[in-house]
């Protein structure tokens, strides 16, 4: 958590300084440090979590990172998985995999798919995304 506070600090500067580019990474790194900070307590204000993550996979989307889109979604679903929410875990480890897709990163895409297995479900991302 130290190494985190220490990132987050640096990432700030950074923005507060006009390094747009850097936005969704804060956010990132924030909204993560959220779920390592309330992992240990019994309610978690689910809602609050996924606006934070919205914002950064918003932002990298309207950045132009694609990769650091896909690793939100990849680490809101995480998130959501553990939590026990398994609509939004599924709808974020969906997108994450598309997004990692789109980037070029199938290997990735794929350790995914076969991870998330469970609540992927029906879906054959791996199959769709390929044909297109």
């Amino acid at each position: 958590i130290k190494a985190a506070k220490i990132d987050i600090k640096w990432l700030l500067e950074r923005v507060e300084q006009g390094a747009i580019n850097a936005v969704h990474k804060l956010l990132i790194l924030n909204a993560q440090m959220d779920v390592v900070v309330n992992s240990g307590k019994k309610k978690v204000n689910v809602d609050l979590s996924k606006e934070q993550f919205d914002k950064a996979i918003i932002m990298a989307h309207r950045s132009g990172f694609i990769n650091d889109e896909a690793l939100g979604n990849e680490l809101a679903g995480e998130y959501f998985t553990k939590s026990g929410e398994e609509y939004f875990a599924t709808m974020y480890i969906t997108k994450a995999i598309k997004k990692y897709r789109v980037w070029g990163a199938h290997a990735k895409a794929d350790r995914l798919e076969d991870k998330y297995k469970q609540f992927l479900g029906d879906q054959n991302i791996r199959q769709n995304q390929h044909q297109t």
